[in-house]
């Protein structure tokens, strides 16, 4: 996908959506043939009914402080007769965020506070790639996914990269020279599920994977803006700092996570990853070549490996799921840096 049909995308995004603001006392919910949809308590007949999304009915329980957990085991017709039973006692106003749909007219995909400010995805990336462009930055999107929840996609920076010498997993003998690259993962929602995010990752376009860099105290690793209260202007003047930083050390970072290739672990370390984590145990076996939980405990083998191994699987998920196993790459790239950064090249 380029920037361009990303760019119309979101226009026909935009065309889709729609808020209004309702009292919230005013809000029902109606058991449908086992589905849970959103009406208003003055209509008894239930002719102008509202699909909902499992994000935005547990916005809604979470407003009435009913446990979200609690409704989603619950029977639908169980589900509304608890909700509907809190729904009066609440005052104030509620925004809710619609989308079109082909089954009913709108579906409420969340419900957010009179404070919240939306910050659309369309302007969103307007606001990264302009600050891109303001610098005379060349950039690539790697890919973009939007969902009702979310906005998640990669840019790829090329003049911020490095030729690397990966080491063949396994022990191979065959090395493979390739460009490795920074770039920026973007994320954000139109409806409460996420700040509004930027944060510099590593990817491999031949792989097709991302590995967020996890903030640490020596580098500034992302930008953030909150839904509330906080100017988008000031948010791509952010933006441009972390970009700066990230072009003076991107030679630094790339040449450590380089360095993960010469740098080994025990399995016994690797399960405890994969514990700590909650990984599915069989999660690496494909990429070390070989049964974790069948392998000796003093086996070593490359962080490189398992980095890549959790990324690699990531890379097949989709969004919102995918980032969070991206981070997790991240996270135990970060955790042993500092024992392998005095490597000799």
């Amino acid at each position: 996908m380029t920037t361009a049909e990303l760019q119309s995308r979101l226009v026909s995004w935009d065309n889709k959506r729609g808020k209004v603001t309702v009292k919230r006392s005013s809000m029902k919910v109606v058991d449908v043939n086992g589905r849970i949809y959103l009406g208003n308590s003055g209509d008894d007949t239930n002719e102008n009914l509202c699909g909902i999304t499992r994000w935005a009915l547990g916005q809604l329980c979470n407003s009435l402080t009913i446990p979200a957990s609690y409704i989603n085991r619950c029977p639908a017709h169980l589900a509304c007769t608890n909700i509907n039973y809190w729904v009066p006692k609440r005052s104030g106003n509620a925004k809710l965020c619609l989308l079109d749909s082909t089954d009913v007219e709108h579906v409420v995909i969340g419900i957010v506070s009179d404070h919240y400010v939306e910050y659309s995805n369309r302007s969103f990336y307007s606001d990264i790639a302009s600050t891109l462009d303001d610098l005379s930055i060349r950039y690539e999107l790697d890919h973009a996914q939007i969902t009702p929840e979310c906005f998640d996609g990669t840019i790829r920076i090329p003049s911020f990269s490095v030729e690397s010498s990966y080491a063949a997993p396994n022990g191979s003998s065959s090395d493979t020279r390739k460009t490795i690259e920074m770039g920026l993962h973007f994320r954000n929602s139109e409806v409460g599920y996420s700040s509004a995010l930027v944060t510099t990752c590593i990817v491999d376009r031949f792989k097709n994977y991302t590995i967020p860099l996890v903030s640490n105290s020596s580098v500034k690793t992302g930008a953030r803006m909150i839904h509330v209260g906080r100017s988008s202007d000031k948010f791509a003047e952010d933006i441009a700092v972390l970009i700066g930083i990230l072009g003076d050390n991107y030679s630094n970072i790339l040449g450590k996570f380089e360095k993960s290739g010469k740098y080994t672990i025990t399995i016994a370390n690797v399960k405890d990853l994969v514990a700590e984590y909650k990984l599915n145990k069989n999660v690496l076996d494909d990429r070390l070549g070989y049964e974790l939980f069948e392998a000796d405990d003093d086996s070593r083998v490359r962080l490189l490996d398992v980095i890549e191994g959790i990324a690699t699987v990531a890379s097949q998920k989709k969004y919102p799921a995918r980032w969070d196993m991206e981070l997790i790459a991240g996270s135990v790239l970060q955790r042993f840096e500092d024992r392998f950064d005095s490597l000799m090249d």
